[in-house]
């Protein structure tokens, strides 16, 4: 935190040497006069610069300072003050990246993915195969129209895609897992600042929920449903690249701000597909029993790393393409989190950490 405050001097000291004018006397000049070791040279150095450095003071009572200035003014650089203009820093880094490069990657990527996948829905496809394929077409295009898109929506799957969407604009129903918890689809925070912010967080926390399991926690298999819609969508993307590179791209954005999430993503998995069946697999030999059983096998040795690429670990899971910051991440030092599921969208939450901030702040602050 020293390192900070000198360097915030630092670029305060730069601003008034480049500065030819005078910033003139706070309006409140008298009234810190009257609590704080000002003499006539520390206002005068005030007046002058904008800020004055009392580095040989002793102050006790520090909060004395602020009983008459606004809430968010900070009279004197301390701690608190460093907190939190970082933590506004971090939230106005946050809302710009989601704004302008998450969203329109997010919905560039979805709308092509989903006629991708509807193309897949052929008479011929049936069965166990023609399910997944619907699951993922489902997930495609509730995300698309809630991120505002216009892919067409096939009748096969028109009524349970509207019910969806139906469900996440009441945001009120809660179902057990593996149903839906409808009220997180609440916008809050910085998400309710506008219309474009509002979808990106329904859109990209719908993604971020679509869990598919590999296996229970304590080692139990599952059926192979999740994973089939896993290997659609590890299809789609494949057929896709320009989709594949915005994702990828937006996913580095959200583990530089939030971390490594703590599952594997659909990108990953379409990676471990082509480790065991090959680069030239078809979806029909990938959605076979013996495919997927190869699959679960390289799964349960799989992990994330710190770089978010696929590599050979201990965890059993993977998630999906696009990370939505907000899972528990993987800190410096600490193996990855073991997983046992698939998502869509693996990021743990952009506003965690800003969250964390501010509680310890407020926690220092009362202490």
């Amino acid at each position: 935190m020293k390192f900070l405050a000198l360097c915030l001097f630092a670029v305060l000291a730069a601003a008034a040497a480049a500065a030819p004018r005078e910033f003139g006397a706070p309006a409140n000049l008298a009234d810190l006069r009257s609590r704080l070791p000002l003499d006539d040279g520390a206002c005068d150095r005030l007046r002058r610069d904008g800020f004055v450095v009392l580095g040989d003071r002793s102050v006790r009572g520090l909060h004395n300072a602020y009983p008459k200035s606004p809430a968010d003014a900070f009279v004197l650089v301390t701690t608190d003050a460093l907190l939190q203009l970082w933590h506004d820093l971090y939230l106005h880094v946050i809302k710009a990246s989601e704004e302008r490069g998450m969203l329109p990657s997010l919905r560039a990527a979805v709308g092509p993915m989903a006629r991708t996948c509807a193309a897949l829905l052929s008479p011929k496809r049936t069965g166990a195969a023609r399910a997944a394929v619907r699951d993922a077409l489902v997930t495609l295009l509730v995300a698309d129209r809630l991120l505002d898109g216009n892919a067409p929506v096939p009748g096969e799957v028109r009524s349970t895609v509207e019910s969806h969407l139906a469900k996440i604009a009441a945001h009120s129903e809660r179902l057990a897992y593996p149903g839906d918890d409808y009220t997180q689809y609440t916008v809050r925070r910085h998400y309710a600042s506008g219309e474009a912010l509002g979808r990106y967080f329904r859109g990209s926390m719908w993604l971020s929920r679509r869990i598919m399991a590999v296996s229970h926690a304590d080692g139990r298999s599952v059926g192979d449903e999740p994973l089939r819609q896993a290997v659609v969508l590890a299809h789609v993307l494949r057929a896709q690249p320009e989709a594949r590179r915005r994702l990828n791209a937006s996913n580095a954005a959200g583990a530089s701000l939030a971390g490594t999430p703590n599952a594997i993503s659909v990108g990953q998995c379409l990676e471990a597909l082509n480790k065991v069946l090959g680069t030239k697999w078809s979806l029909d030999r990938a959605l076979g029993r013996s495919s997927l059983a190869k699959l679960r096998r390289e799964l349960k040795v799989a992990t994330s790393d710190r770089s978010g690429s696929y590599r050979l670990g201990d965890a059993r899971g993977v998630s999906g393409p696009h990370h939505r910051p907000g899972a528990r991440p993987c800190r410096a030092g600490q193996r990855p989190v073991q997983t046992d599921h698939l998502r869509f969208d693996p990021r743990p939450q952009l506003a965690q950490r800003a969250r964390r901030r501010r509680r310890a702040r407020t926690h220092r602050r009362r202490r």
